[in-house]
């Protein structure tokens, strides 16, 4: 048996007849978080790296690694028809001889921005054996004939099927919704006075929407990246418009779970399943295009909230959650000056939670949070807090609670599928929908 491990990599040789363990991954992958995919071929192990794009190749006959190619997949089971497999790399196909152990490039590739899921040989109601797999999550899939040489793109013809709703906000006026869908991702942009809707793909799933005058940013799952939606312009779909500012998977990112904006600069907390420290705070500027990347920014721990507050503070919530570990730390409430992030202070919260979530500047001026099921209130200038518990306990690692300011001087926000009422003032918490409340919009007419 064959065991990966991370971060870092290694993988682990597991005898079962006779228990015996040996860590069999050459020093010079050691620096990889993991190995991603792994497939057994004759006497052949392929492990597919992470994040670099290279496959390993190990040869259980001779207990050693035998070779390396650049691959975007893991390898296909074997061809039928030669000793070869196949793999992709940056959306061309190649084979990988089996015998002389070289990589040869075929004439054909798939659709822009896109590479092989899966590979596998089927045999056809027909009888003709293809290659084929998905290339999307859109549904397309790829036929590729190695007899002939033929690759054909094919998407089903398939009823529409519902999704749950997974990121939700609205236009800077309140006349649009917008809602981006879990798994399958998209847009719609739903028309508070016309009650109609349109859709807007392709677009994965979106971890934070940030809306501002012109343009819209988009926290992309997976690879943590920032995109950019010119409003002016029409929608053209991912990687066009909008188009790709930053990609922070090289730091070991995957979710974009904090995005806000002040003047200039986008500010971005990210939420960690490849690396071994904890989230990054990253900062883009939008006039120059250039970025500053603060790794493990809070030891550990997830940045999960973000505030540009009026004193001039950056204030933020973390997670304990970080590459599927737990800190031995609560979770932090902290704030930073713009001009000099590395001096961060941590502001002293009475509670001890696993995630500080939902910073909003309250209709009372104050910063109003939460922590787990613990609605808070932090006043800057007396340093003091007010809590109101709402639930004892919550689920999730990064996204559970929405705070929303509403037009009539309440709050209004959403924890663990409960939708609930806030009086600033007193603190009064009323629960308006007991179940399948997750996110949270207003618009213009406060709906």
């Amino acid at each position: 048996m064959f065991i990966s491990l991370g971060a870092k990599a290694n993988l682990l040789k597991w005898n079962l007849s006779t228990g015996k363990k040996e860590h069999i991954l050459p020093l010079k992958y050691q620096s990889e978080t993991y190995i991603y995919k792994m497939r057994i071929v004759n006497q052949y192990l392929f492990a597919r790296m992470y994040p670099s794009e290279k496959i390993a190749v190990y040869d259980m006959k001779k207990n050693r690694f035998v070779a390396e190619f650049p691959a975007s997949s893991i390898v296909s089971n074997k061809n039928p028809f030669k000793n070869e497999v196949y793999y992709t790399y940056k959306g061309k196909f190649y084979r990988f001889d089996l015998k002389t152990l070289k990589t040869y490039r075929t004439n054909l590739s798939l659709p822009p921005f896109t590479e092989a899921i899966s590979l596998d040989f089927v045999k056809k109601k027909n009888g003709e054996t293809v290659l084929t797999g998905l290339v999307d999550n859109d549904g397309r899939y790829y036929e590729l004939n190695p007899i002939r040489n033929r690759l054909v793109i094919r998407k089903p013809t398939l009823p529409a099927q519902p999704v749950n709703l997974y990121t939700m906000t609205q236009s800077l006026d309140g006349s649009k919704i917008i809602i981006n869908g879990y798994m399958s991702g998209g847009l719609c942009i739903y028309d508070v006075d016309t009650k109609k809707e349109i859709e807007l793909k392709p677009v994965s799933q979106l971890e934070t929407i940030l809306v501002t005058p012109g343009k819209m940013y988009l926290g992309a799952y997976p690879k943590a990246r920032l995109l950019e939606y010119d409003l002016a312009s029409k929608w053209k779909g991912y990687p066009i418009n909008p188009r790709k500012l930053l990609n922070l998977l090289s730091y070991g990112q995957t979710r974009i779970t904090a995005l806000i904006k002040k003047d200039n600069t986008l500010l971005l907390g990210t939420y960690p399943e490849n690396s071994t420290g904890g989230g990054v705070l990253a900062l883009y500027d939008t006039v120059s295009g250039k970025s500053t990347v603060y790794p493990n920014f809070i030891n550990n721990q997830s940045i999960i909230s973000l505030l540009a507050y009026k004193d001039g503070y950056i204030y933020g919530g973390t997670s304990r959650h970080a590459n599927y570990k737990v800190s031995k730390e609560p979770a932090r409430f902290f704030r930073f000056k713009l001009d000099n992030p590395k001096r961060v202070e941590f502001l002293p919260i009475p509670l001890n939670s696993v995630m500080i979530s939902s910073l909003i500047e309250g209709p009372d001026g104050n910063i109003w949070g939460m922590a787990n099921g613990t609605l808070f209130q932090y006043n800057p200038s007396t340093n003091s807090f007010k809590t109101k518990q709402i639930l004892k306990a919550i689920s999730g690692r990064f996204k559970n609670a929405v705070l929303v300011n509403g037009k009539n001087g309440l709050l209004y926000g959403t924890v663990e599928g409960k939708l609930f009422e806030v009086d600033p003032s007193t603190m009064k918490v009323t629960i308006l929908l007991d179940h399948n409340a997750w996110d949270l919009a207003i618009d213009k007419n406060g709906t």
